[in-house]
């Protein structure tokens, strides 16, 4: 490979590292992977440094804590490892030029999806009709999991803004967990996590407040989840969610 190759994470790369490994979300490919030993120390090199690293260097940096392996087997395997990932599409391989690409028509027509969505929902909620808001905005979740995946679902949710009135009380965040719950009922499908706290995140923003939908992970047994936060403070489970997941994106 030559001197000036550099690796660094695909685009729309979350994840979170600990002690006992790496967790990593490809909101692209809507995937979570684990990583861990030597795996784990490779990618928490790699996440560290956005503008990527040579191989050199991250060889150089394991070469410490493994001391008794010879370089040329650390550099051979670590090489197999990028390979793994650059194959999974979580890493990619730059010339240390990064190219600009334009607004793809998939992006522009998420965004339109979104201006009119907005305007219904908002119609529905100033006539105090929650539950039917709630039930347009699945329609939608499912619609953009099935066309564009966890992906286009993801950007959605990230695209739809916070109402510019004042943020209403408590007594809101209660009603709109109610209405998202009872639209999950009458729902046709199964309404999961994902799609409900999308949609309770969305409906909360145009009531002023600054929810997040939280996406995290447990790693044994390795199970992913989806909720929604303000201000820190879990609205639609329970609050010990944040202690058994590890929170990998927010949006």
């Amino acid at each position: 490979m030559a001197a000036t190759t550099l690796f660094l994470l695909s685009p729309d790369i979350c994840s979170s590292t600990s002690a006992d490994g790496s967790t990593i979300l490809s909101v692209e490919q809507g995937k979570l992977y684990s990583v861990i030993g030597a795996g784990s120390l490779i990618w928490a090199k790699l996440a560290a440094a956005p503008s990527g690293l040579p191989l050199d260097a991250i060889v150089d940096a394991l070469q410490a804590d493994f001391e008794s392996v010879p370089r040329r087997q650390l550099e051979g395997d670590v090489k197999n490892f990028l390979r793994q990932l650059n194959d999974k599409g979580i890493v990619r391989v730059s010339d240390g030029h990064i190219p600009r690409y334009g607004k793809a028509l998939g992006d522009r027509l998420e965004a339109a999806s979104v201006f009119f969505l907005l305007g219904a929902v908002d119609i529905l909620l100033k006539l105090r009709l929650r539950a039917w808001a709630a039930l347009l905005l699945l329609v939608a979740a499912d619609i953009a999991l099935k066309v564009g995946g966890f992906r286009a679902l993801h950007r959605a949710v990230q695209r739809w803004p916070r109402s510019r009135g004042p943020a209403q009380g408590s007594a809101i965040i209660t009603q709109i967990c109610a209405a998202v719950d009872r639209a999950g009922t009458v729902y046709l499908k199964q309404a999961l996590c994902l799609q409900r706290s999308a949609v309770t995140a969305c409906l909360l923003r145009r009531r002023g407040m600054a929810a997040e939908m939280v996406i995290g992970c447990h790693k044994m047994p390795f199970h992913g989840h989806a909720w929604v936060e303000i201000d820190g403070e879990v609205v639609n489970d329970k609050q010990k969610v944040r202690g058994f997941y590890s929170a990998l994106a927010r949006c």
